[in-house]
């Protein structure tokens, strides 16, 4: 990650502003939050804390995406990245040593970091969980881990009921969709084998689909048609048909919104489907003839489809990792590309946190997500232990290691050490160029 600064602002200006920056991120330090009751998440806190709109205009936006970057990619970074920022750049400032010999130090721990990466064991984990959570987010952080499996999308949510719970399903499921009541009146539509047929366009009349419907009413079975729309007749003839049992077809448009852009994109990827198009000179009678797919399972309940079909399970993995990649190059557009991603993810764990659990633990929900958010990651590059880095200062190793903590997660503390080693490249260059500047003119 690269920022760039304004080479009208002198040196003397960078300082001052930074030093207002930290000025901010200290007024809202996590003991001052604690104490005041806070959401603990420094990072959240950062980014829409304003201090009465008095807070550096330039540089604090920048600090602050470059934290939520670092939150995004490595749960417990971002408030790290802040944590480091606090002491080393203040001292940079009062010494005048931008870069110089720090970044020699920051650039050995990150050798040593790197070479210490291992896949972690369970019980590793639930020892570093054990000495860093109160007991209550512990014991079910416990039972996630046992639970869990490696291909999980975990999520986290409010329960309804006094004791937490944790649940599994399969399937991926699209949200927010229209779809008309009277398809799940008296229950979910559950079918398996379910031909499904994709639509890009809107179903103008009956008879675009007379065949496909002739089709589906002689031979009995199930079929599922996706569309960005349909004329009222034709959803009121196949809704007819439905409630009479003549059809047992469901018809599901998709809304017009930055939510659903995508999603039949993605329904093409999970079904294995080509949608037919206008645009490309298709007419949507071709479905009849060229969309004979089947789906293992399907159900249709209200505003959302789930969608079992393992034969497109590698190939819809391919597909979400690489959405993965381009938000972790982009956080900006996670509004666009998370739900995109959760509807990919085909195995999922929630976790359901009880009314019991909230009373004891108002933030809890919040602790859970940041965490489970950066278990994949912990796992992946396991942990280091403090006397693995007690030849660098004592100054930095109390930043990496809080509250004489002997373990730390190798992601997270790279994480930090890369966003934190950026941004201060970014006021170096910005420096350097400064200085030029300014032997020019003389």
């Amino acid at each position: 990650m690269a920022f760039a600064f304004s080479s009208t602002i002198d040196k003397n200006q960078i300082n001052s502003r930074l030093k207002k920056i930290i000025k901010d991120v200290k007024s809202i330090s996590l003991p001052a939050l604690s104490k005041a009751g806070l959401n603990s998440d420094l990072v959240q806190t950062f980014l829409y804390y304003d201090n009465g709109g008095k807070r550096d205009p330039l540089l604090t936006p920048i600090i602050a995406s470059a934290a939520l970057s670092a939150e995004h990619n490595s749960a417990g970074s971002g408030n790290l990245f802040l944590e480091i920022f606090l002491s080393q750049i203040l001292d940079d400032i009062n010494n005048e040593s931008f870069g110089k010999d720090r970044n020699q130090v920051w650039k050995k721990i990150n050798e040593v970091l790197k070479d210490n990466i291992s896949h972690c064991t369970k019980s590793e984990l639930l020892y570093y969980f054990k000495t860093h959570l109160d007991d209550t987010t512990f014991n079910i952080i416990s039972s996630v881990i046992d639970t869990a499996t490696v291909s999980d999308k975990i999520n986290v949510k409010k329960g309804i009921s006094n004791k937490t719970s944790i649940t599994r399903s399969s399937g991926y499921k699209f949200s927010g969709l229209n779809i008309n009541s009277e398809f799940f009146k008296n229950s979910p539509w559950k079918r398996t084998n379910c031909r499904v047929v994709l639509i890009d366009g809107v179903i103008e009349s009956v008879s675009e689909i007379y065949r496909l419907l002739e089709q589906q009413s002689e031979n009995k079975t199930p079929c599922i048609i996706f569309c960005i729309d349909a004329l009222e007749d034709v959803k009121n003839t196949i809704i007819h048909n439905f409630q009479r049992g003549s059809l047992d077809v469901v018809i599901v448009p998709i809304p017009v919104d930055h939510l659903h852009i995508n999603t039949l994109v993605d329904l093409g990827v999970i079904t294995q489907t080509t949608p037919v198009c206008a645009a490309k000179g298709e007419t949507i009678s071709m479905v009849a003839d060229h969309h004979k797919n089947i789906l293992k399972h399907v159900t249709v309940e209200k505003g959302t489809v789930i969608i079992e079909n393992p034969d497109a399970d590698e190939k819809a993995l391919r597909h979400l990792e690489n959405l993965e990649k381009r938000l972790s190059a982009d956080p900006t557009i996670s509004l666009i590309l998370q739900p995109r991603i959760d509807t990919l993810t085909c195995k999922s764990l929630y976790v359901s946190v009880g009314k019991d659990d909230l009373n004891k633990q108002p933030l809890i929900i919040e602790k859970l997500d940041s965490i489970l958010r950066g278990l994949p990651n912990i796992i992946s590059s396991g942990f280091i232990e403090k006397k693995s880095i007690k030849t660098f200062p004592n100054e930095i190793t109390s930043l990496l290691f809080k509250d004489d903590m002997d373990i730390e997660p190798i992601s997270k503390i790279i994480q930090a050490i890369n966003i934190f080693d950026s941004v201060r490249n970014s006021i170096i260059e910005a420096e350097a160029g400064i200085q030029y500047t300014n032997s020019q003119e003389a």
